[in-house]
């Protein structure tokens, strides 16, 4: 049976914010800006806003190759010019 301090998660490495590189502090800014959470509400709600337009495309996408592909009944439309 393994033993009780074996079971026990533990901290390898813990390091604060003032002492990462200037590469990392801006990953991690820009993933709480992409997320909305830097800006509190209003930027959670701008990223739900482009979240809900985002959806929109993938719907009408998917609405029209269904139209161009599966519709039945129509005939094949040509335009004279």
């Amino acid at each position: 049976m393994p033993s009780e301090a074996r079971l026990r998660p533990r901290s390898v490495r813990t390091e604060g914010y003032d002492g990462m590189d200037p590469g990392m502090r801006a990953r991690i800014w820009m993933r709480s800006v992409h997320t909305g959470e830097y800006y509190g509400v209003a930027g959670q709600t701008i990223a739900g806003i482009a979240f809900a337009a985002g959806v929109l495309l993938v719907w009408t996408g998917f609405a029209l190759t269904y139209r161009r592909f599966f519709a039945k009944g129509r005939a094949n439309e040509t335009v004279d010019r």
